[in-house]
C-alpha cells in the first residue's frame, strides 16, 4: 500500500471518529497506490463479468477489499473505459504523427518548440540531406497512455462497483452546477 496516501490525517480523522464519515473519493494517479491498482487489474479487468453499463457508458469494473493502517477497510473500485482509452491513444498517435511531419518539413523551429520536444527527439544529422533526423519518443507516449482509460474510486462505506460509479457520477454532476 501507498502510505502516502493512506496516512493523510484527513482520511485517518474520517475513519477514526466517534461516528465515522461515509465517503466516496477519486484517487489521482499522482499516487503511487493508484498506479498499482491499476497494474494488478491490467490483464485481467477486460472480462465480460465485470462489465457495467451506465449511462450509455460500457466500462470495466472491479473491488478490492484493502486494508487501511492495519485496522479500518477500504473497497478499492478500479474501472477501466476501452473506449476512452482507444481514443486517447488514437488522438494522441494522430497528433505525434502529425507533429513528425511538420518538424521534417521544418526542423530547425520544430526543435525550439515544447510539444515537439515532448514527443521528438530531433538531433542534428550530417549524414541526412535536411541536417536532422527526428524519432518518435515511444516511452512518453506509452507513459501519457499508461492510466488513460482508468480510474480508481476508494471508499469505506460502498460495496458495489456499480453503485459507487454511480454516486461518484452524479456527485460530480452536482459539482459542476456550483460552477456555472
Amino acid at each position: 500500500m501507498d502510505k502516502g496516501f493512506y496516512s493523510t490525517s484527513n482520511v485517518n480523522a474520517m475513519l477514526d471518529s466517534a461516528s465515522p464519515v461515509r465517503f466516496i473519493q477519486a484517487v489521482p494517479f499522482t499516487a503511487r497506490f493508484a498506479k498499482k491498482q491499476v497494474d494488478s487489474e491490467r490483464k485481467d479487468i477486460d472480462q465480460m463479468s465485470n462489465t457495467i453499463v451506465y449511462g450509455g457508458d460500457s466500462i470495466r469494473g472491479v473491488i478490492k477489499l484493502r486494508s487501511c493502517n492495519g485496522k479500518h477497510k477500504l473497497y478499492t473500485h478500479i474501472y477501466y473505459h476501452a473506449m476512452k482509452t482507444m481514443k486517447v491513444r488514437e488522438e494522441l498517435f494522430s497528433y505525434v504523427t502529425m507533429l513528425k511531419e511538420q518538424a521534417e518539413k521544418n526542423s530547425a523551429e520544430a526543435k525550439q518548440k515544447e510539444d515537439y520536444t515532448k514527443y521528438l527527439l530531433i538531433r542534428n544529422s550530417d549524414k541526412s540531406t535536411s541536417g536532422y533526423t527526428i524519432t518518435i519518443k515511444d516511452d512518453v507516449i506509452a507513459k501519457e497512455l499508461e492510466t488513460a482509460g482508468w480510474m480508481l474510486l476508494v471508499s469505506n462505506d460502498i460495496s458495489s462497483a456499480t453503485e459507487a460509479i454511480a454516486i461518484y457520477r452524479e456527485k460530480d454532476v452536482v459539482e459542476k452546477g456550483f460552477f456555472v
